[in-house]
């Protein structure tokens, strides 16, 4: 019943902290039913019943999933962006970026937005992980950066440029469209405030909320 849910799986012994800021309990417990955690508690209080799979925390801790609000699958933390694109540029979608989904759950990232990545490479591996084909944390994705013009030729794979409101718009519909979450604004101060407000306003009649990557003093101001 609901008020007794049948217990699937306890997990046992380490400390756990519950996210809201409460103290620690140790030698803890929590108890799962199928996909829901149906209680939390000291191992003297709450009992697991009998033959359910005990996972051993013992020694660890034990806490909510992890939110990255800004992650980038396409390149695993290197620094040089072209060297980079010279060796893995046509792999990002069957082998870097299902490396980096892997090694944010397996730090314990269970949600993690993207913000910034080919279009296609992105969306294929956010569908493969939500049908289980992969691991990877839940994911809430930009497709390509919007901006007033890519750096260099090798990047308009991930960064968009605009040319004046209608561009933006029609970019900015293309991208809701292919699916994405949010829409990714860089480089603000370089674009028309025309064409900023066209992003902003075509995302949001889609629903979909602007993220600003805003460092310099004028983006920081137009976002």
């Amino acid at each position: 019943t609901a008020a007794h849910p049948q217990i699937t799986l306890a997990l046992r012994g380490g400390r756990i902290l519950d996210g809201y800021g409460g103290p620690p309990i140790e030698n803890g417990v929590i108890l799962v039913s199928g996909e829901k955690i149906a209680a939390v508690g000291p191992e003297h209080a709450l009992a697991i019943p009998r033959g359910v799979p005990i996972v051993d925390t013992e020694g660890m801790t034990v806490l909510p999933g992890l939110v990255d609000m800004h992650v980038h699958l396409q390149l695993l933390g290197h620094g040089d962006y072209r060297r980079w694109h010279e060796l893995y540029g046509d792999r990002l979608a069957d082998f870097v970026m299902p490396i980096a989904a892997r090694q944010l759950l397996m730090a314990g990232v269970t949600t993690a937005r993207d913000l910034g990545a080919p279009l296609d490479a992105i969306l294929a591996v956010k569908k493969r992980i939500e049908r289980g084909e992969i691991p990877g944390p839940r994911l809430f994705v930009s497709g390509p950066f919007i901006q007033h013009a890519p750096y260099e030729d090798y990047e308009r794979s991930f960064r968009w440029g605009v040319d004046g409101p209608d561009d933006a718009r029609r970019k900015v519909q293309q991208l809701v469209d292919a699916g994405v979450d949010v829409i990714k604004l860089i480089d603000q101060d370089q674009m028309t405030e025309a064409e900023v407000a066209a992003v902003v306003e075509t995302a949001h009649r889609a629903g979909r909320a602007v993220v600003a990557h805003a460092h310099r003093m004028e983006e920081i101001r137009r976002g």
